[in-house]
């Protein structure tokens, strides 16, 4: 089981959510694991999302009321499996409207994954852990591929 701490880093504009494991049986505390969710607008996209060279998953939500469970869900999946390896950016909410005219985005929340300044692949929906893990594995695992 583990323990989502949340921490608001002004600077840069993003959130960051440290994963802490529970104790194990020795009573040692495992080591952090951590990775940030980038709260990004359309004057950033280009920049943090088009023009990195790392997958980004770029997820556009409105804030309603199964939100955060849903960025808790992401977060730990995403610090478990992909660490640094992936770029998690949360679009800010005046620019999720906009978004999804520029990009086609039919319904929030939708999952997007860019990796060189295009779209490889796109969920719809709330995604339960087991289906946001199977996207990131299959869209991720083509990307390789193809490189």
């Amino acid at each position: 089981m583990q323990r989502i701490e949340k921490a608001r880093v002004k600077s840069f504009g993003r959130q960051e959510f440290l994963v802490k494991s529970d104790r194990h049986r020795y009573g040692k505390e495992s080591s952090r694991r951590k990775t940030s969710i980038r709260s990004i607008g359309l004057e950033d996209f280009e920049k943090e999302v088009l023009k990195e060279t790392m997958p980004v998953l770029v997820l556009c939500m409105h804030r309603d009321s199964d939100f955060q469970r849903q960025i808790e869900v992401i977060e730990r999946i995403t610090a478990k499996t992909y660490g640094d390896r992936l770029k998690v950016c949360l679009l800010e909410e005046e620019s999720v409207g906009v978004f999804r005219k520029r990009y086609g985005v039919g319904g929030t929340p939708t999952f997007l994954i860019f990796t060189g300044g295009r779209e490889m692949s796109r969920l719809l929906g709330q995604a339960e852990p087991e289906i946001l893990k199977e996207f990131l594995s299959q869209t991720l695992a083509c990307d390789k591929g193809g490189e």
